[in-house]
């Protein structure tokens, strides 16, 4: 039996279940190693000096933080960011954040109002304790002259005050008796009610001036009360009588330092009053008083007097057809009021949208608003057409001659804006012992005019020997931006301004009839607003001339009464340093590797805001042209790592940050250097009435974006 040949199968024996346990892990792991140095083989030389870097961060993480003037320069950057995969984002800081966001990282004071970095203002602010509190009074206008305060309150009672700091007796414009409830006792202690008028003694019941008196007025006048524009009254008639007081609603104080008399224009009862008074050590008198004719429901817009002659104002009703307000001018002298005559509506006044008066020594100064056809607005008023000029004319004061208020200068058009508004004018007489000096000696002063709108622009001014030209002179429009002059954008802001020059400083603030407080300081080419940190829960206030250097008076009343504060200016804090620094900046997470300050606007780089229509406008220049160099006093520094490193820049030049990989594939968190910031550093000097200042900062970033 043949038996069939059966093919023999191979035996293969399979390797133990502890040999793959041992093998196969370590074989994936050799195959995975080996793909992650093909990989990443073009990124070895960046992952080692990154490496190197990362260590050498590491080390000085120990290092002190550098202090002001030891920042580092930044490195240029080494490769392009685009070459990177970068990506652009940019940053303009106007300074409006609060200052109790940044907390102990700012050590600089910003003030929000005008939108400056700067160093803190240093002042006292007491109240003056020997001026008793007027309980009870409310405040129509106050004024100084450099030796003396006036108060004027609704009531009619004139109270002044003289460099002894305290109250002379008052003086009634409105009644003849200022009893209280006819016990002839006065508040705050006065002693006198009824002071000596015009040398001669009068009892309470009496009349400003008596019919046993001569009749006459001090400087030549004969007849005190004349018909004056068909209103007649009797010499022995007080303004007001007592059944008829009312309250003064209106009215302005001026002082002529020609004369050495103070004049007080206000409405009571729908008349408009003049009274002149004067005051010395002793006392404050009425010398002589006027009616003019009813002027309906009349404001008092401005009264100025220069060389023994003034200039009143008057704001009629608005007239319905053309939607503006009239307005008519008078003029008069303290000495004779009695020569006061209405003057005829020039024609630069007629048509106007809004009229103001100021002064120098020598001239008054009328600034008129017109609305003119649309005109193509430049950028930076957001495209909104130029549809209203402000003009500024001068009046040369010529009593002789009798034509003041006649003849007008050659206006100068220095004010475009798209927004209704009207024109301040401020007095600095410079060298001059006080702002108001008598017999006219003046010094080397200057003038501000502002145009107060929804948006505020502002200029100094001179005006030549002649009184014919008028020129800006400086730019201040950035003390005057909207959070300053308020208002709404299609009606008229706060029109009632007042400003004068002191001791090289420029003070704005509001007045009685004012819809708002304001209290700003301009000093060392930084504007200060301190409504909030001085005029809490006052109702009114008015800023006057103080008798000492760099003091001024504060007339407030806050619903009790009517106190006097002294603000006593001491310049800018620069015991410390001046330090800001901003938020995280970067929207993105990621890695930054270069930064720029490309734009500032500091006190080494000023630009013009607004348009001045008789002022050629700077050419714009590159950034690197217009930038070019850093400003000795103020230091600007760029942080890619949250402020742990800083290191200091030039306008314009970028800095570079340790340039990595183009692509960064994190899908947990952000690289270490992820969080842009800059910084601004402000430099004392040795002059504590400047201060470097910061209004705006522009950065750029460049950043490689997490790979998601």
């Amino acid at each position: 039996m043949k038996l069939k040949h059966r093919p023999k199968y191979l035996k293969i024996k399979l390797p133990s279940t502890e040999f793959w346990l041992f093998f196969l892990p370590r074989a994936i792991l050799v195959l995975l190693v080996i793909f992650a140095l093909l990989w990443a083989f073009p990124r070895v030389r960046h992952f080692g000096s990154a490496f190197l870097r990362g260590f050498r961060s590491g080390l000085s993480q120990a290092t002190p933080r550098p202090s002001s003037g030891q920042v580092p320069p930044g490195p240029a950057p080494t490769v392009p960011p685009d070459q990177l995969g970068a990506v652009s984002g940019s940053h303009t800081e106007m300074f409006t954040v609060t200052p109790d966001k940044l907390g102990a990282k700012s050590t600089a004071y910003l003030d929000t109002k005008t939108m400056t970095l700067s160093f803190p203002p240093k002042f006292d602010w007491e109240q003056v304790a020997s001026l008793n509190p007027l309980a009870g009074e409310q405040l129509a206008a106050a004024g100084g002259n450099g030796r003396e305060v006036l108060i004027l309150t609704q009531r009619g009672l004139v109270w002044a005050f003289g460099s002894d700091l305290s109250y002379l007796s008052p003086v009634s414009l409105l009644q003849p008796l200022l009893t209280k409830e006819g016990s002839g006792e006065v508040p705050n202690g006065s002693k006198n009610l009824t002071p000596p008028l015009l040398g001669k003694e009068r009892s309470a019941d009496q009349p400003l001036l008596s019919k046993e008196g001569s009749g006459e007025v001090p400087n030549g006048s004969k007849n005190l009360t004349p018909p004056l524009l068909g209103k007649e009254r009797s010499a022995d008639q007080p303004l007001l009588s007592k059944e008829g007081s009312g309250e003064v609603r209106s009215s302005k104080l001026a002082y002529d330092s020609d004369s050495g008399l103070w004049s007080v224009a206000f409405i009571s009862a729908n008349t408009v009053h003049l009274a002149v008074l004067s005051v010395d050590a002793q006392s404050a008198r009425v010398v002589s008083s006027q009616t003019l004719s009813d002027p309906g429901n009349a404001q008092i817009g401005d009264l100025a007097c220069v060389r023994g002659e003034c200039l009143l104002l008057l704001t009629l009703p608005l007239n319905t057809e053309q939607y503006r307000p009239a307005t008519a001018l008078y003029r008069f002298s303290p000495r004779n009021l009695a020569e006061t005559t209405r003057l005829p509506l020039r024609e630069q006044l007629s048509g106007a949208e809004h009229v103001s008066l100021g002064q120098t020594p020598d001239a008054w100064l009328v600034g008129v608003v017109r609305r003119v056809a649309d005109q193509p607005s430049p950028g930076n008023l957001g495209g909104r057409p130029i549809r209203y000029q402000g003009t500024v004319f001068s009046i040369r004061a010529n009593s002789s001659s009798g034509n003041s208020g006649k003849d007008f200068s050659n206006g100068a058009n220095l004010f475009l804006s798209p927004y209704r508004g009207g024109i301040r004018f401020g007095y600095d007489p410079g060298s001059s012992p006080s702002p108001f000096p008598r017999g006219g000696e003046v010094g080397s002063g200057s003038i501000l005019a502002v145009y107060v709108a929804y948006f505020g622009q502002a200029a100094t001014l001179t005006v030549n020997s002649r009184l014919s030209t008028i020129n800006r002179t400086e730019d201040y429009s950035r003390f005057f931006p909207q959070r300053v002059v308020g208002g709404q954008a299609e009606g008229e802001s706060d029109l009632a301004l007042q400003i004068f020059g002191q001791d090289g400083r420029w003070w704005a603030g509001s007045d009685p009839s004012s819809p708002s407080l304001k209290l700003l300081r301009v000093l060392g080419g930084v504007g200060t607003d301190l409504t909030e940190q001085l005029l809490a829960n006052i109702r009114t206030s008015q800023l006057v001339p103080g008798f000492k250097t760099d003091s001024v008076f504060a007339v407030l009343e806050d619903g009790s009464g009517i106190r006097v504060q002294q603000l006593i200016d001491h310049g800018f804090d620069t015991s410390g340093p001046a330090v800001w620094e901003s938020e995280r900046l970067n929207q993105w997470n990621g890695k930054i590797v270069q930064g720029t300050v490309l734009e500032t606007k500091d006190s080494g780089r000023e630009n013009f805001q607004f348009p001045i229509s008789n002022i050629q406008r700077p050419t714009a220049e590159p950034a690197s042209a217009q930038n070019s160099g850093v400003a000795k006093e103020v230091r600007y520094s760029l942080s890619a790592d949250g402020g742990k490193h800083w290191f200091g820049v030039e306008v314009g030049r970028a800095v570079g940050f340790n340039n990595q990989s183009s692509i960064i594939d994190d899908h947990s968190a952000a690289s270490p250097s992820d969080d842009f910031r800059f910084r601004v550093e402000l430099l004392p000097s040795a002059d504590l009435a400047r201060s470097p200042w910061a209004s705006s900062v522009r950065v750029e970033y460049w950043i490689v974006r997490i790979k998601k």
